[in-house]
């Protein structure tokens, strides 16, 4: 029987001048386990590390909660600070526990950070996730997203844009790569660019093409100036349907990427040396600084 391995990924979280928030993506592997409970004690001592360096957990991440969750984390908070909250109470009168509220709620935060275990019990409660436990088999191949070199379809060609879409240093399962970049590839079509081309040039079976198209009013298809794009669609799992037999009709250099099979060694290898060249870049910055 094939053994299973567990691999601690990390998720990508956006920054915005003003707070974090999550993007939704795998941003890399940060080490395999052959035991899920290391895998499990690592996540969690890396999480509390994120929290506490990074400064996410906020007064605008929590205010974008749901109100179920957002009435639990107050619930908790009465729990483990009912004295602090009594004593702020009684000094300010409870007419303005409303405002009290919103202006003492850092005070809160601060606290629950500077105890490792009530941060832990904390993102807990708030099903906040900065890595994920990844089960697959050993020998199981993982794949990552790279930029197609040849595509050259989009009516303003932005190559920075085309690598932020389609960027190697994810890594995913067969499927994540492939919804990923099916997704990535609608929202392209979708926000800002078209496929130039007549539908031979977009196809080898131009009839076919023209019969998916006309079945699936989401498309628009400008017949005088070879331009295709995409209109809203509500449903992710519709879009990554009707994506997949759009590019199963697509000529490979219509196509903007290229998913790759990569061991799990040279993943996990190639986050290692990614993390190295970051370290040693805030080194120089350190030793270039004039005190």
């Amino acid at each position: 029987m094939e053994k299973s391995m567990y691999v601690l990924r990390e998720i990508s979280w956006g920054y915005n001048d003003e707070w974090y928030y999550p993007t939704g993506s795998i941003h890399n592997i940060y080490k395999k386990y052959t035991n899920i409970e290391d895998a499990k004690r690592d996540k969690l001592k890396l999480e509390v590390y994120d929290v506490k360096m990074r400064h996410i957990l906020d007064t605008t991440l929590l205010s974008s909660l749901s109100k179920d969750i957002q009435n639990k984390f107050d619930l908790f908070l009465k729990e483990h600070f009912s004295t602090d909250i009594q004593q702020i109470m009684n000094f300010v009168g409870h007419e303005h526990q409303c405002q009290i509220h919103s202006n003492i709620l850092h005070y809160f935060i601060d606290k629950i950070i500077g105890d490792d275990t009530l941060l832990a019990q904390t993102l807990q409660l708030l099903n906040l996730h900065f890595y994920e436990i990844l089960v697959i088999k050993e020998d199981e191949l993982l794949y990552n997203i790279q930029p197609n070199v040849s595509f050259k379809s989009f009516d303003v060609f932005d190559e920075c844009i085309l690598v932020e879409f389609y960027s190697s240093s994810y890594v995913y399962t067969k499927k994540e790569a492939w919804d990923v970049a099916l997704y990535n590839f609608y929202q392209n079509l979708q926000d800002s660019f078209s496929l130039i081309g007549s539908l031979s040039e977009l196809s080898k079976a131009p009839e076919i093409l023209q019969s998916y198209l006309n079945a699936n009013c989401c498309f628009n298809y400008d017949t005088k100036n070879h331009l295709l794009s995409m209109k809203r669609i509500s449903k992710k799992e519709m879009i990554i349907e009707i994506m997949t037999g759009f590019i199963a009709l697509l000529r490979p250099e219509k196509i903007p990427f290229i998913i790759d099979c990569i061991p799990l060694k040279q993943a996990e290898e190639n986050f290692i040396q990614k993390n190295q060249k970051i370290k040693e870049y805030n080194q120089r910055i350190i030793d270039s600084l004039p005190f």
